[in-house]
């Protein structure tokens, strides 16, 4: 909803080959008027599936809309991701738990190196406050402002950003590039 008196353009930012695809990524939204957006899913493999889409408007802070679905088939059906679990996830990674496997902070829990307070989980020698969250979305883009000295920890890293194949034909087979992500947390991660 525009509640400005001025018109208000938009863009999504959303990948076209994505397994979830919405109806209008952009356009000029009108003084006080609303639109709706269809958002369709389709899963291509039976796992979960987020996407933290920006939405940019023009003298606006960015808006933010998280996708999650879970794909299944009759042989596989993954337990199913919810907002709380990426909350929870979001909490971990601010507490320096984010590169552990669930099955190694259950242990950790077991062991008492983690305890579970009203800041989330947290590493036990340090004490139950939470952690400030900049809560401008801005800081979806530049990193949070309130700590400038604890980035939170990647989760995978992409070695290449750039892939130049030069010029192709199709009188001969074009060579093939190597891709280089690693995976920086303890535990599996599957990437699609």
């Amino acid at each position: 909803t525009n509640h400005s008196a001025v018109p208000a353009p938009f863009e999504m930012d959303t990948h076209p080959d994505s397994v979830f695809s919405i109806d209008c990524v952009s356009g000029v939204l009108a003084p006080y008027d609303t639109r709706m957006f269809t958002v369709r899913f389709r899963s291509l493999k039976p796992i979960n599936y987020h996407r933290h889409v920006h939405i940019l408007v023009m003298h606006h802070q960015p808006l933010h809309l998280d996708l999650l679905a879970t794909g299944f088939t009759d042989e596989s059906r993954p337990f199913c991701l919810k907002l709380k679990h990426l909350e929870r996830h979001h909490k971990q990674r601010l507490n320096g738990l984010g590169l552990f496997a669930p099955d190694q902070v259950e242990e950790m829990m077991r062991t008492g190196k983690v305890a579970d307070g009203a800041a989330g989980l947290r590493v036990a020698s340090e004490p139950d406050e939470p952690k400030r969250i900049d809560s401008k979305p801005i800081s979806l883009f530049f990193g949070d402002s309130n700590t400038p000295n604890q980035p939170m920890p990647e989760l995978i890293t992409l070695h290449d950003s750039f892939v130049d194949f030069g010029a192709c034909t199709t009188l001969k087979l074009v060579e093939y590039k190597v891709v280089r992500v690693t995976n920086n947390t303890r535990g599996k991660l599957s990437l699609v």
